[in-house]
């Protein structure tokens, strides 16, 4: 009886584990789902662990698939067979195989007959299309995100923990600015930049008749808004500085490019004599007096950030109000050494002590 299935049973079995194959791969396909996922979220350098859950799950499942629902019994041989239109002759003979009598004898030959005259290629195959398209589904899913996790892996594309826990990006201004006297070229004067990141490079241009001093941040432009009241800013080399770049931007920040004007100097002779004594004079001492003396001397230039000073030598005395408080010193003598470290503040980016301050306003209050 056996013998009469035979031809038949090898190609239920492939039959069989084809089936078992399928419905492992969906749920083998779903597990990779599940993996990929969780992977591309918390740890995309474990992108690859896919293929050995993959591996794994097949491994497990095909066996059980086959041994435990799809391997082919006498039954279920006898069932397909029936299927190319015996009539359930199949079965019945099977279920008569014990029997000895005569309608037995006679059913068991004629069934026999029938299915020797039957190819193995007359029995197809038969596979659920529902849990094909089903395995098709899920190995597409896993292979997509297989894909996003190993791309992740190599920051290509963002991981899901990046995106989950992302910080909203901080941009901060950064501006800078001329007040006259030149341009900027080469970046944008208002810039926003990502916190951390370094601006686009600008470069300060002068106009003509004009020099560039240098950068200075809104902390220190007011020492050197001080300086250029005290016409000292000129005494500071020009800058050859032209580019600037903000590194690391984390704040809002505002630049100056400061430009001062380049006077054309201006020459001229004089010759005076004064007689008899005459009123102290209110100017200092290195300044010419009104009282009694002759002198000739040449004027110079003047420039636009330091007030209008002439030349020239003369005799006379000094009020003691324009001395130093010491009553000896005049301020003449020692304003240039104060407005020096007043110029090396700013430099620095310091504050002008007040002191320093005030000297040297008091000294240009008294030659107005």
């Amino acid at each position: 009886m056996k013998q009469t299935f035979k031809k038949f049973l090898s190609k239920l079995v492939f039959e069989g584990l084809l089936k078992s194959f399928i419905a492992s791969a969906v749920i083998a396909f779903g597990a990779c789902v599940a993996t990929a996922v969780l992977t591309w979220m918390l740890a995309p350098e474990l992108w690859w662990t896919v293929f050995v859950v993959f591996g794994g799950v097949m491994v497990i499942s095909v066996p059980l698939f086959f041994f435990l629902r799809y391997r082919p019994s006498m039954e279920s041989v006898a069932a397909r067979v029936d299927r190319l239109g015996f009539n359930e002759r199949a079965i019945t003979m099977l279920e008569l195989e014990n029997e000895n009598t005569f309608f037995a004898n006679i059913q068991r030959a004629d069934a026999i007959a029938k299915i020797e005259s039957i190819k193995p290629s007359g029995l197809r195959l038969s596979v659920s299309m529902p849990a094909v398209i089903a395995m098709a589904s899920v190995f597409i899913a896993s292979a997509a995100f297989t894909v996003v996790g190993a791309l992740s892996n190599d920051g290509i594309v963002p991981s899901g923990k990046e995106l989950i826990y992302a910080e909203e990006e901080t941009y901060y201004t950064v501006e800078y600015i001329v007040e006259e006297g030149g341009m900027i070229i080469g970046g944008e004067e208002v810039q926003a930049v990502l916190a951390g990141e370094d601006t686009v490079t600008v470069e300060a241009i002068p106009d003509e008749g004009w020099a560039f001093i240098g950068w200075f941040d809104a902390e220190t432009m007011k020492n050197v808004e001080d300086l250029m009241m005290f016409g000292k800013l000129e005494d500071a080399a020009l800058s050859t500085d032209f580019y600037r770049t903000e590194i690391n931007v984390q704040s809002d920040i505002s630049i100056y490019a400061l430009f001062t004007e380049m006077g054309e100097g201006e020459e001229g002779e004089g010759d005076g004599e004064g007689g008899g004594e005459g009123e102290p004079s209110d100017q200092p001492a290195d300044a010419p007096s009104n009282g009694e003396g002759e002198g000739d001397g040449d004027g110079g230039g003047d420039s636009p950030l330091l007030p209008e000073q002439g030349g020239g030598a003369g005799g006379g005395k000094d009020k003691e109000g324009n001395n130093i408080n010491d009553g000896k010193t005049p301020y003449g003598d020692l304003i240039d050494e104060y407005l020096d470290q007043a110029m090396e503040y700013v430099q620095n980016g310091q504050d002008v002590p007040e002191d320093i301050k005030k000297l040297i306003e008091e000294y240009y209050n008294i030659i107005k």
